[in-house]
């Protein structure tokens, strides 16, 4: 199923339900990872999902950040989705981010090839 671009009146409808649930003071954020285009740049992408979702909270090194009873503290946010978000099954979404990370994998082999290369003939 492909999601549909997100109009203006969509989108219109969405806040506007949301604020009379009395959403009106959250947090927007983008998931980027559904604006992905197959390269490393974009300018435009399609969004084709708002909804509030329940957000994890991280600190300055990327860690969640935990409550005093140990539970992961969270937080709600309106979460905008690119055209990239599959609303079924999101295995687009996931083949992309395995790619994505076996090319990362790839490169980090070729480095410590090479690597290994130049250790090899420094101690020639």
């Amino acid at each position: 199923m492909k999601n549909k671009q997100l109009t203006i009146g969509r989108l219109a409808k969405i806040l506007n339900d949301m604020v009379e649930q009395g959403q009106g003071r959250r947090p927007v954020s983008v998931f980027k990872d559904t604006l992905d285009t197959g390269n490393d740049t974009f300018n435009l992408c399609e969004i084709v999902k708002a909804e509030i979702e329940l957000i994890n909270i991280c600190d300055g090194d990327g860690f969640h950040v935990e409550n005093k009873d140990g539970s992961e503290r969270m937080r709600s946010e309106l979460v905008l989705r690119g055209r990239w978000w599959d609303a079924t099954s999101g295995i687009d979404l996931l083949e992309r981010l395995a790619d994505k990370a076996e090319k990362e994998a790839k490169a980090t082999r070729e480095q410590i090839a090479m690597l290994k290369k130049q250790q090899e003939r420094l101690t020639k």
